[in-house]
């Protein structure tokens, strides 16, 4: 970073610059650790940090990543550089909030069970930030970012995934003999499908409409359309999009009572929802 950063003027309460900060580089590399094994650590990774700053001619952050090698070494408390104290891309603060929550969290035992990842997760995430605020080298952000991520891996850190919600039915919607037309439970029945959709922030459904074996298959074929269509469209009117919804008629080809021709089964007038 080419310009002078909050942190480097009040880190400590040291009114330092970032360029006569960085002339004592090697000093505060040869400087003998006090303190716990976690500022040991951080002293030597914000040490190599400084480096690369200054290799860059970057002066400013290696001012900046000196500093705070130096308060380390010293044993001093030093923490994750906040997020307000860097010009972020507004797309990439809620990313690295969410990381420095996590950080500060994981930091709280792993100072002490392992300070040498603990120390590698803040240094990864503050060369993160100040490369995310230059904003112009996506190898060193990216870079950054996986030394950040690895090491809070170890650290056991890392956000576990959330258990897969478990999605809801199937709701099977049950009609009249030769009819199309839902009853008062079937509109019941298709409206806490649509319930279950939006609480389990589900987006589609899947419709399947069946008959019974009485009648020909030729009739049967356009009653289970037809009640297919008529879940259909009371899911739209409730509010989801045609886009979001599959559906089929088998007729009397799937029945979920096997019967001989011609046998009048309630369990096989039916339409199976099943949302995704």
């Amino acid at each position: 970073m080419r310009y002078l950063k909050k942190g480097v003027v009040l880190l400590s309460g040291l009114l330092l610059s970032a360029c006569s900060t960085m002339y004592d580089l090697d000093a505060v590399k040869m400087m003998e650790p006090q303190g716990s094994e976690f500022n040991k650590a951080l002293h030597s990774e914000y040490v190599r940090l400084a480096t690369m700053e200054r290799d860059e001619t970057d002066w400013s952050d290696a001012g900046f990543f000196n500093m705070k090698a130096k308060m380390a070494a010293m044993g001093e408390a030093v923490a994750p550089q906040e997020i307000a104290d860097r010009s972020l891309p507004k797309d990439k603060v809620n990313e690295l909030n969410f990381a420095r929550v996590n950080l500060v969290k994981a930091l709280g035992m792993g100072m002490k069970d392992n300070p040498a990842a603990a120390a590698r997760a803040q240094a990864g995430f503050d060369c993160w930030m100040q490369e995310q605020e230059e904003n112009f080298q996506p190898d060193d952000i990216e870079a950054c970012k996986k030394y950040y991520m690895a090491a809070m891996e170890e650290l056991g850190g890392k956000k576990k995934p959330m258990p897969a919600k478990k999605v809801p039915g199937p709701f099977t919607v049950y009609f009249n003999l030769g009819s199309a037309e839902l009853t008062d439970e079937g509109f019941a029945v298709v409206a806490n499908a649509y319930d279950k959709l939006r609480w389990a922030k589900l987006t589609g459904a899947n419709i399947q409409a069946h008959t019974d074996t009485s009648g020909s298959n030729l009739l049967n074929a356009k009653l289970s359309a037809a009640r297919m269509d008529a879940v259909a469209k009371l899911l739209m009117e409730f509010g989801l999009e045609a886009g979001n919804i599959t559906k089929a008629a088998y007729g009397e080809n799937k029945p979920a009572v096997k019967t001989a021709d011609g046998v009048v089964e309630a369990k096989n007038r039916r339409v199976v929802i099943t949302l995704n």
